[in-house]
């Protein structure tokens, strides 16, 4: 195991190393000045070329990324353009938020994912099979801006019951302990913050939610169905144990290696930053810090944004490979 899990950072730093060459040859191919963004179309040439000059945009490409390189190697992405801020603090302001919604918009599609999954699985070719299903479906294909706006329109302009952006209101100061709102509220001990928190989290946590709690059920309803064939579960069936008992205890558990794959992936995916869902809820997080960063044309926050989303996603892909031995002693055993 020890063997396995060295091989695969070995390959992760290899990954990162090619990305960085990637990513550093695509930022300087998008067109414009980034010199002349940062300081405004009205700059002089002269200030431009200063300015050029200061933050080592007048150095031939191969110089540029050995000093990327270099900075690198000792944990440094780099200093924004547009803020003057190091790349890492920026990203150390926004990630909170974005891991905070990350783990509410997973909760939501791994509780109602395995629920709906579990409930086609058992009810196959009945009517809460094809409504489980279709609702699903409709997960999927409907695009994440629309469904935003339709529940912003719904909850907040039309009802107002819900906040339709930000992650608290203005009347609350809390202090910045975990940098999760939620959690820093209960450590202040401010329960009217928390659930204004908590409102404000809903409608974000449920649009980006959907489609991974579309992708989870259908693949809980798959899974199951190919494990409620197997011989074991109709011997429980025959001791007369109830169907949930039969599905929760003895199925689910055989089933869940390739749910746990979807499931890593997704949160993966969602932790890189989800750009239209922070855009339309006005969610401070890394998402909708990197699209502004490529509209401001950020060379160092693009950079280094990119290759901490990337690292985090192999993170993540590399702990789900590792929580399959802990689900399926086959798999422990062929790693050691």
């Amino acid at each position: 195991m020890q063997q396995y899990i060295l091989g695969r950072v070995g390959s992760m730093a290899l990954s990162l190393w090619g990305l960085s060459v990637l990513i550093f040859l695509m930022v300087h191919l998008i067109p414009g000045n980034p010199a002349r963004a940062m300081l405004g179309e009205r700059a002089t040439e002269s200030a431009v070329l200063q300015l050029e000059e200061q933050l080592g945009l007048n150095e031939p490409l191969p110089a540029q990324y050995f000093a990327f390189v270099r900075n690198l190697s000792r944990l440094q992405l780099g200093r924004s353009i547009k803020t003057n801020r190091p790349v890492r603090e920026e990203i150390a302001s926004r990630f909170p938020a974005t891991l905070e919604l990350t783990l509410a918009a997973m909760a939501f599609a791994v509780v109602f994912g395995l629920s709906f999954g579990m409930v086609a699985a058992t009810n196959r070719g009945r009517a809460a099979d094809m409504l489980t299903m279709t609702t699903s479906l409709v997960g999927v294909s409907v695009p994440i801006y629309c469904l935003g706006l339709v529940l912003v329109l719904a909850f907040s302009t039309a009802f107002d019951l819900l906040p339709s952006g930000g992650r608290y209101s203005d009347q609350y100061i809390v202090p910045a302990v975990t940098g999760l709102m939620l959690v820093d509220t209960l450590l202040a001990g401010d329960l009217a913050a928390f659930r204004d928190a908590a409102a404000h989290l809903v409608l974000p946590a449920v649009t980006l939610g959907t489609v991974p709690l579309a992708i989870v059920s259908r693949m809980t309803r798959s899974s199951l169905l190919e494990v409620l064939d197997q011989d074991y579960i109709r011997t429980a069936y025959a001791k007369g144990l109830a169907t949930w008992v039969v599905v929760a205890k003895h199925a689910l558990k055989n089933a869940l290696i390739p749910v746990i794959t979807i499931i890593g992936l997704e949160f993966g995916y969602l932790l890189g930053g989800a750009v239209l869902t922070e855009s339309i809820f006005s969610w401070p997080g890394v998402g909708r810090w990197l699209w502004l960063s490529v509209s401001a044309r950020d060379l160092p926050a693009i950079q280094g944004g990119v290759l901490f989303v990337a690292a985090l996603f192999m993170t993540v892909t590399l702990v789900v490979d590792l929580l399959y031995a802990v689900v399926d002693p086959r798999i422990r055993a062929g790693a050691a």
